[in-house]
């Protein structure tokens, strides 16, 4: 299980007697996986909004080595010059950055190519054959990141029931449709908040979308499996047999069972507009 830790040298402070001029770096290490997108969305998830209430702006991952991480989120006041503060008013930021994944099967087989006395072997569509095992590709996946800040009414209270609520939906599946996305298409990241005496109450929510999938090929010709339908955020695994070809001349790895595991709940993200 990957974990997220502030590193010892955190926070770097900057202080101004101009409000505007103040500013944080937080570092940070992901450690326990060897997933991009894993350790993206953790990142997203525990970067907080805020660090001694300056916004955040930025922050990056950069991948060290083994199973672990470094980063760093900045945080600077300069960052609210010119956004929409009027209570009532909401704030989209989003990142198509995408995410990658490890992939043991092509979509389809372009072509064979061997020595003039060569024997063409085929793969039925498995992707980097070594000896006994298929060591697949990276390839970049449709991820889509983003979150929405809400200014509540000055007089506003952030009850502790409902922030309980959203800590309960974090990790959550969206169970309906949700800001144009089909059921099952969305992660709840998280949330944040802040409310102070004469000041605005503000939430911020981060979230993950990633599409959901209908009559997904596995494999090629007659051995092919198909998955009728994969969730965005529910995960594919494949079982192989090996098999010999006719020719006799190489085993392969044959796609004989396909997977669909639900490892997240249904969440009922209405409860984000309750407050």
């Amino acid at each position: 299980m990957a974990t997220f830790l502030e590193l010892y040298k955190s926070p770097e402070i900057v202080n101004s007697t101009d409000p505007a001029q103040r500013s944080r770096t937080m570092h940070f290490a992901i450690f326990g996986t060897t997933s991009k997108v894993e350790a993206e969305n953790l990142a997203a998830a525990e970067v907080v909004t805020f660090y001694d209430g300056v916004p955040l702006t930025t922050y990056s991952l950069e991948f060290v080595g083994g199973d672990y991480w470094e980063g760093r989120a900045n945080y600077s006041s300069g960052s609210q010059q010119g956004q929409s503060k009027e209570p009532g008013s909401s704030t989209l930021e989003f990142d198509t950055g995408g995410g990658t994944q490890r992939i043991q099967m092509a979509r389809a087989t372009i072509s064979k190519n061997v020595p003039p006395l060569g024997t063409v072997v085929d793969f039925e569509g498995a992707i980097n054959v070594n000896e006994d095992r298929i060591e697949g590709v990276d390839v970049t996946l449709p991820v889509f990141h983003f979150s929405i800040t809400h200014q509540l009414p000055i007089e506003h209270e952030i009850p502790l029931g409902y922030v309980r609520g959203v800590f309960l939906l974090t990790g959550m599946m969206n169970a309906a449709v949700f800001k144009g996305f089909e059921r099952g298409e969305v992660l709840f990241l998280g949330g944040s908040g802040r409310k102070r005496s004469e000041e605005a109450a503000e939430l911020n929510f981060k979230f993950a979308a990633s599409p959901n999938v209908t009559k997904l090929k596995i494999g090629e010709g007659a051995n092919q499996v198909t998955v009728p339908v994969k969730l965005g955020w529910d995960v594919l695994w494949i079982k192989y047999m090996d098999v010999v070809p006719t020719n006799g001349k190489s085993i392969i790895k044959r796609p004989t069972q396909a997977n669909v595991e639900r490892v997240y709940e249904f969440g009922d993200f209405t409860v984000l507009g309750s407050i």
